[in-house]
């Protein structure tokens, strides 16, 4: 790609998942079943999946690979899907192969497929396939995913040339720029007991350790927020991520706190996407 390689590491990304193989069939390396529909025997003649890989990784970013399931136009898919997906020559010829490929030559860091709502489960193999995942490939990693918990992947689509364009960069950048200050209240965080307050200014809670993490995205115009949610105590602290200052706070007179908020104009904090406060001592 020819977004300047040393910029992605300021975009606070933490993975980039690359797109091997999408609904066409043409594959981003050189598949050993794909013959002559892949990068490698034609097109830009690289192996693109291998290529990105290994920048990434002399970075420490994890790497993931999305491969679609289904080719809109493979004769033997078309075949299976006459049969009512009673016979799987697709899968077995076409589909495990490569995903197989893709695991032992690139050991990616997660694996993505897509494409699997036209046949049932049962026809893609998936479950020998994530038997083998997890219990005999390299890739032994179990992700467990915690209610109401995430990860945000942001698609960018590049050129032909595979230029990320001025505007796409921008957005990265800014998003980057962003979880340089507040990326506290989301790397490693998990969903605290209210997800978020739905008020005049919606406010959107997450914690880690001690500390619970509350984000907002509107200013208040009297620099006075309300978070009906948190309890306080004789302890609670609040401090403003990316600001030095002091942060007051005060008990709600009905439940929760009401925060200070600086007296200063937000487009004098850091970023004005979005700002997070963060609390400790609060139940």
């Amino acid at each position: 790609m020819l977004f300047p390689s040393d910029e992605v590491p300021l975009a606070f990304g933490r993975y980039v998942v690359l797109t091997t193989k999408h609904h066409e069939g043409f594959t981003n390396w050189g598949s050993p079943v794909s013959w002559n529909w892949n990068s490698v025997d034609t097109g830009p003649h690289r192996d693109l999946v291998g290529e990105l890989g290994k920048a990434l990784r002399e970075r420490n970013i994890y790497y993931g690979l999305y491969h679609s399931l289904l080719e809109w136009f493979h004769p033997l898919y078309l075949d299976d899907k006459k049969n009512g997906f009673k016979t799987q020559n697709f899968v077995f010829q076409k589909t495990m192969p490569e995903l197989y490929d893709l695991v032992l030559r690139y050991k990616p860091d997660l694996i993505w497929s897509d494409g699997e709502w036209e046949a049932p489960d049962t026809y893609w193999n998936s479950t020998s396939f994530l038997a083998w995942l997890y219990n005999d490939s390299p890739v032994k990693e179990l992700v467990q995913t915690v209610s109401f918990g995430g990860n945000y992947l942001l698609n960018v689509g590049p050129t032909k040339e595979g230029v990320i364009v001025p505007i796409f960069q921008e957005r990265l950048l800014s998003l980057g720029e962003w979880l340089g200050i507040n990326g506290e209240a989301i790397y490693a965080s998990k969903p605290w007991r209210v997800q978020v307050e739905n008020s005049t200014n919606n406010v959107w809670y997450t914690s880690k350790g001690p500390a619970v993490y509350a984000i907002f995205l509107n200013w208040p115009r009297d620099d006075m927020l309300k978070l009906s949610s948190p309890i306080p105590s004789s302890d609670t602290e609040v401090t403003l991520l990316g600001f030095s200052g002091t942060v007051k706070w005060e008990k709600s007179p009905d439940k929760g706190l009401l925060i200070s908020l600086p007296s200063i104009a937000p487009s004098a904090l850091p970023m004005q996407l979005g700002w997070t406060l963060r609390l400790k001592g609060v139940k």
